[in-house]
């Protein structure tokens, strides 16, 4: 097990764990973009087509079978900064049918086929397991993840204790008495450190969306976690598990500790004040080394 250290800080919440994808590989004749997952039926429907006419462009929607079912002309946008490309943009909003294999065809261009129904469900669920692949002490299991992406447990029974000793700007840390169970909780993007403030904000994002959602988008069994079956809110069950992290990183009650209190930056003068920290949370352990 990695040696891990405690930061004390005041216990406020901000930043969150954000989520990326690279956007699949396309060939050099589907070139027309649009949204990766599906089409609304009754929402907005928009693509876009890089090319370098100034003029609209005629542009066609053809179903499964090939039969053209909308139609209109592009709108230029011109030059895109972040593509670096002369993008038109195609709306074919109106069109009002859905399904399956659907295609928009302009200018010696086309889409990949893509969906015009259904909701955004699944993408959450899916967002959802990011939570579930990032928990620390626990096996990451197959049958809720697959093979591919199971692992065994990381950091199994961990303790640690507060920073001591010089740090890499040579202040000196008085560390503290203790070293508190700090099993548990969530990893942060991509590393092994734990964050008070980054799974903070996540902890209160997800529950702050159960007390609003309506429906079972989220309930008992619809998400791909061990807890999936206990007459329990899966999104819930998801946040308990660092709701418990969480309360394991508060500093005891009664607890009295040197700290820089105030002071921004570390070096050798850091000065340390003897302070109460009753109230006050821990706010990563992260790896020494």
């Amino acid at each position: 097990m990695s040696v891990k250290k405690l930061l004390l800080a005041a216990s406020a919440l901000g930043a969150a764990a954000c989520l990326s994808a690279a956007a699949p590989a396309q060939d050099a004749a589907r070139t027309i973009r649009l949204n990766q997952v599906l089409i609304l039926q009754d929402g907005p429907k928009l693509a876009v087509l890089p090319n370098a006419s100034r003029k609209p462009l005629a542009w066609r929607l053809v179903n499964r079978s090939g039969v053209t079912v909308a139609s209109g002309r592009t709108s230029v946008f011109g030059a895109d900064a972040g593509s670096g490309e002369h993008v038109h943009r195609i709306d074919f909003s109106k069109f009002s049918g859905s399904g399956e294999g659907f295609r928009l065809i302009a200018a010696g261009s086309e889409s990949r086929p893509f969906r015009i129904g259904g909701d955004y469900a699944p993408l959450a669920r899916d967002a959802l397991a990011y939570f579930y692949h990032n928990r620390a002490g626990t096996p990451i299991l197959a049958k809720h993840v697959g093979a591919q992406w199971a692992r065994p447990a990381g950091h199994v029974g961990e303790t640690a204790t507060c920073i001591g000793g010089k740090d890499d700007k040579g202040a000196d840390w008085p560390s503290c008495g203790y070293a508190p169970d700090v099993a548990g909780g969530w990893y942060d993007a991509g590393d092994h450190g734990k964050y008070v403030v980054n799974g903070g904000i996540s902890l209160w994002t997800l529950q702050n969306f159960a007390e609003r959602a309506e429906g079972a988008l989220f309930a008992d069994g619809a998400a791909r976690i061990p807890e999936a079956g206990n007459n329990i809110n899966d999104l819930l069950d998801e946040t308990r598990w660092e709701m418990e992290f969480l309360l394991k990183m508060q500093v005891p009650d009664g607890t009295r500790m040197r700290l820089p209190v105030g002071q921004k930056k570390s070096g050798p003068g850091l000065q340390f004040s003897e302070v109460d920290a009753s109230g006050m949370a821990h706010h990563k352990v992260a790896d020494e080394k």
